[in-house]
C-alpha cells in the first residue's frame, strides 16, 4: 500500500509540474500579447491627443475669424449709417435751397411788376403836373407884372424839368438845383413824386440785394447739383467694381475649396484686426460733416456776398470766379470712395498673383505638397466672401436697403432735371444692384 500510494504521489507531482510548466508558457504569451496592446493603445492615445490639439488649434482659429468677421460686419453698418445720414442731409440741403431759390425769384417777380407800376404812376403824376404847370403860365402871363417872380420861377421850373426829365425821373427834383429856390415850399404833385422817386431808389437797392442773393443762390444750386452728377457717377463705377469684387471673391473661394494643396495658405487672424480697424478708422474719420475742415480733392470756399460753398477745383472755377479758398488742415486724407477704391484695387492685385502662382505649378506639385502636408510650415489663407453676399433672397441685407434708398433718390433729382434722357437710359442700362453678374454670383455661392 505504501508503494502504491507513494507511486501516485510521484504521479501527481510530475502532473502538476507539466501543468505548471504549461501555465508559465501561458502567461508568458499573454504577457507579450497584452504588452503588444498596450503599445497599440498608447500609440492610439498618442494619435488621438494629436487630433484634439489641431481641433483645439482649428476651432480657436475659426472663433478668432468668426470675430473678426462679426467686427467688420459692424464696422460696414456704421460706415453705411453714416453715409445714409450724410446723403439725407445733402437731400435737405438742396431742396431747401430750391425752395428759398423758388421763393427769391417770386418775390422778385412780385418786386419787379410793383417797380413797373410805380414806374407808370410816376409817368402820369408827371403829365398832371406839366399840364397843371402850363395852366399856372398861362395864368401868370395874363396876371400884373407883381407876378413876376412867380411866373419866372414856373418857367425856370418847366424848362429845368424839359431839359433833365431823365434826371427828374430817377435822381432830384430840377426845380430844386439852385440854392436860391431850394427852400421853396413844394406843391402837393411835386412832393408826391419825390417820394415815388424815394420809393424807386429803395426798391431797385432792395431790387440788387434780392438779385445777388438769387446769384449767390443759384451758384450754390449749380455747385451741389454738379457734385450729385459727379458723385453719382463714381457710386455706378464702385457698384460695377463691387460686382467685379464679388465674383473675384468667389473665385478665390472656389481656388481655396479646390483639391489642389498648392492654393490653400494660411494668413494670421491679427493682421486681418489691424487692417480692419484702419480701414474702419480712415473711413469714418473721412464722411462729411459741417465742419468746413474738409479734405480730399474738394475744397470749401466763401463767395463775396458772405456765402460759402463746398466743391470740387473745377466746378467752383466754372460757377464763382470771385470766391476765396478756405484754409483746411494739413492732415487730409483720403475719401470713402478713394478708400473703396484702394481696397478693391488690393484684392485685385491679390486675386492676378493667386492666378499667376497656379500657372507656375508645374512638375513640382508633389514636392509642393510634401512641404505642405507638415503642419508646422503650413499657414492659412483666409478668403472668404462676406456674409452679406451670401444671404437668402428672402432677406434683403441692411446695406443694400440702403443704396437702393440713395440710388432712388438720386434717380428721381435726375428725373425731374431731365425725364426723357433718363428713361431712355433706364431702357439701355440695369441697375447694378440688380445685374445678371451679382445675381449669378449669388446663385453659384447659394447653390454650394
Amino acid at each position: 500500500m505504501e508503494s502504491s500510494s507513494s507511486y501516485f504521489g510521484m504521479e501527481d507531482e510530475v502532473v502538476d509540474e507539466e501543468w505548471y510548466e504549461k501555465n508559465l508558457q501561458l502567461a508568458a504569451e499573454l504577457g507579450k500579447a497584452l504588452l503588444e496592446k498596450n503599445r497599440e493603445l498608447e500609440s492610439q492615445v498618442v494619435q488621438l491627443q494629436n487630433q484634439n490639439q489641431d481641433q483645439t488649434l482649428e476651432i480657436q482659429y475659426l472663433k478668432s475669424q468668426l470675430d473678426t468677421m462679426r467686427t467688420m460686419t459692424e464696422s460696414r453698418n456704421r460706415i453705411y449709417e453714416e453715409v445714409d445720414r450724410t446723403a439725407q442731409d445733402l437731400e435737405k440741403n438742396n431742396q431747401r435751397l430750391i425752395m428759398e431759390a423758388r421763393a427769391d425769384k417770386q418775390k422778385i417777380e412780385k418786386q419787379s411788376a410793383l417797380i413797373n407800376l410805380l414806374e407808370e404812376k410816376v409817368d402820369d403824376l408827371q403829365k398832371k403836373l406839366d399840364d397843371l404847370k402850363e395852366a399856372e403860365k398861362k395864368k401868370v402871363s395874363k396876371k400884373a407884372p407883381e407876378k413876376r417872380r412867380t411866373s419866372s420861377l414856373n418857367r425856370l421850373s418847366l424848362s429845368d424839368t424839359k431839359d433833365q426829365h431823365s434826371e427828374v425821373y430817377f435822381e432830384n427834383l430840377a426845380w430844386t438845383h439852385s440854392d436860391q429856390f431850394k427852400n421853396l415850399p413844394l406843391n402837393p404833385y411835386e412832393f408826391e413824386i419825390r417820394k415815388l422817386q424815394e420809393s424807386i431808389q429803395k426798391m431797385k437797392v432792395q431790387q440788387t440785394i434780392d438779385r445777388r442773393k438769387m446769384e449767390d443762390l443759384e451758384v450754390e444750386c449749380s455747385v451741389l447739383v454738379e457734385e450729385n452728377q459727379n458723385l453719382e457717377k463714381k457710386v455706378n463705377v464702385l457698384e460695377t467694381k463691387l460686382s467685379e469684387a464679388i465674383m473675384i471673391q468667389y473665385e478665390l473661394e472656389r481656388a481655396k475649396s479646390s483639391p489642389d494643396p498648392g492654393m490653400t495658405k494660411f494668413a494670421p487672424a491679427t493682421d486681418i484686426h489691424g487692417e480692419l480697424h484702419e480701414t474702419e478708422n480712415k473711413l469714418l474719420s473721412e464722411l462729411e460733416h459741417d465742419d468746413p475742415e474738409l479734405k480730399s480733392e474738394a475744397k470749401a470756399v466763401k463767395l463775396e456776398s458772405g456765402g460759402s460753398l463746398y466743391s470740387s477745383t473745377e466746378s467752383i472755377n466754372k460757377v464763382a470766379t470771385d470766391a476765396k479758398e478756405i484754409q483746411v488742415g494739413e492732415d487730409a486724407s483720403l475719401s470713402i470712395l478713394d478708400e473703396l477704391e484702394s481696397q478693391y484695387q488690393s484684392l485685385f492685385t491679390k486675386y492676378q498673383a493667386l492666378i499667376q502662382t497656379k500657372n507656375k505649378k508645374g512638375d513640382d506639385d508633389d514636392g509642393s505638397r510634401q512641404r505642405l502636408a507638415h503642419k508646422e510650415v503650413q499657414t492659412l489663407l483666409h478668403i472668404t466672401l462676406n456674409r452679406d453676399y451670401y444671404q437668402d433672397g428672402g432677406h434683403i441685407p441692411p446695406y443694400k436697403a440702403l443704396f437702393k434708398d440713395i440710388f432712388a433718390t438720386l434717380r428721381k433729382n435726375r428725373i425731374e432735371e431731365n425725364p426723357d434722357a433718363d428713361a431712355d437710359k433706364r431702357n439701355s442700362m440695369c441697375s447694378p444692384l440688380t445685374s445678371p453678374c451679382v445675381d449669378g454670383a449669388k446663385g453659384l455661392i447659394d447653390g454650394r
